[in-house]
Order: C-alpha cells, then sequence, then structure tokens
C-alpha cells in the first residue's frame, strides 16, 4: 500500500544478508515503486565507489528480477556537509534527482486514487448492463434452468450484445471465464430472474461522474507538476 520504498546501503556494508535476502525477495512486482540508495558513497575513492556499486547492482538483479538494470542512488544522505571530493557534483545531482522523485510522491498517490476511481466505476457500470442483460433473456415461466446454462455458456455472446447496444469498450469488460464461473459458482447468481432491474437513474449518474466530474478531476492535474490535488485547491 506504500507509494515509495527506499531500500539504503551503506556504502562500507554492502552484504546482503540471507533475512535481508528474503525481505527484499518479497518486493519483486514492485519495481515501480523501488529506489536504491548507497548511502556515504562520498568516502570512498571512485575506484572503490565504481567496484561496490556493480557488486550491489549484481546482487540485487540476482535476488529482485527486472528487465533493466536497476537505478542506484549515490551520494551521502544525512544533515552533514559531502566530504570535498571531484564527485561531489555528481553527489548533489544524485540527492536532487532523489529528492524531486520523492516530492512527486503526493502527485503520483492521487493520481493511482482518480484512475483508481475510474476503472471502479467502469466496472461497476460494465457489470450492471451485464446483469440487466442476462435477466432480460431470462424466459417469464418454463425453461429458466435450460436458458441460464446457455447464457452461461455464450456469455461472449452476451457481453458482444452489451457493448454493441450501450458503446462500451472492450477493455471495459471483465475476463469473460472468471465472470462464466462467478455465475455457475455463486449463491447470488443461482437464479437470473432475481437480479435487480436495472436503475436508468443510478445509471445516468454513474454516466455523468465517468463523463464529467473524472475529467474535472483529472484536468487539475495539467497544473499541478508536483503535490496533490489539495494543493492545488489551496492556491
Amino acid at each position: 500500500r506504500v507509494d515509495l520504498i527506499l531500500v539504503m546501503f551503506d556504502a562500507h556494508k554492502v552484504d546482503i544478508s540471507d533475512e535481508f535476502k528474503s525481505m527484499l525477495q518479497k518486493l519483486e512486482g514492485y519495481d515501480d515503486k523501488i529506489r536504491v540508495v548507497l548511502n556515504k558513497s562520498d568516502s570512498l575513492d571512485p575506484t572503490e565507489l565504481l567496484k561496490i556499486n556493480s557488486a550491489l547492482t549484481w546482487s540485487l538483479a540476482r535476488i529482485l528480477k527486472a528487465p533493466e538494470v536497476r537505478r542506484i542512488y549515490v551520494g551521502s544522505f544525512w544533515d552533514q556537509p559531502l566530504n570535498p571530493n571531484f564527485m561531489s557534483e555528481l553527489f548533489e545531482r544524485e540527492a536532487a534527482v532523489l529528492l524531486s522523485d520523492l516530492q512527486v510522491v503526493p502527485r503520483n498517490n492521487t493520481l493511482n486514487k482518480v484512475n483508481n476511481l475510474i476503472m471502479r466505476t467502469r466496472m461497476v457500470r460494465v457489470q450492471a448492463l451485464i446483469l440487466h442483460q442476462l435477466k432480460c433473456e431470462m424466459p417469464k415461466m418454463t425453461g429458466k434452468d435450460r436458458k441460464q446454462r446457455e447464457l452461461i455458456a455464450g456469455l461472449e455472446e452476451v457481453f458482444l450484445k452489451v457493448m454493441k447496444a450501450h458503446n462500451v469498450p472492450v477493455g471495459d469488460f471483465p475476463d469473460v471465464n472468471k465472470f462464466r464461473h462467478t455465475l455457475a459458482t455463486c449463491e447470488a447468481c443461482r437464479d437470473f430472474t432475481k437480479f435487480k432491474k436495472l436503475d436508468d437513474k443510478l445509471l445516468a449518474q454513474l454516466d455523468a461522474i465517468i463523463a464529467n466530474d473524472i475529467g474535472m478531476l483529472m484536468s487539475k492535474f495539467d497544473s499541478i507538476p508536483q503535490g496533490g490535488l489539495i494543493d492545488a485547491e489551496r492556491s
């Protein structure tokens, strides 16, 4: 649930213990959140720094599988001045990049929440339309069980009807096999005729959220280089 994971190494102690390795392995899959920092780099000469940086990069590549070489921020990250050497400019630049990365965390967090809201809103809308279509295709009197089995088996056709009737993008639909399994096994889906009738007013409200409200939220990000939406409302 965190927005950013800082993994800090002491430049004089880059050995990865079994316990630390086990912890790092649990971070696999969160590559976009991980930032690796090599602290106290200003206490090393360039040759030592290059050797340690390379060794750490190799060690991490064996633990955290990633398609690209993982960046390691080098510098001295505390409240004391850097040890003077010709790499001081590099360390200052690395610190500035890392701080800039940290400063956009609130904005990225808010953007992720908005994207999640969009995804959930579209998911609710399309599932309501699918259940409504299933209910409408059920017979009024006899043959309900047989028809329900046919609808579950031919769920792709139901999806296609919903897509054409309501102009729903393909990407908004759930996984057809998972949805089929839910319809076949969930107690709440035992009888399609008992699905609640589609509420046109609520559906119109969902459409308004997608078309207007979310658009207004997203437009606010154009004026927010850093920080979150709250900062824009205060300014």
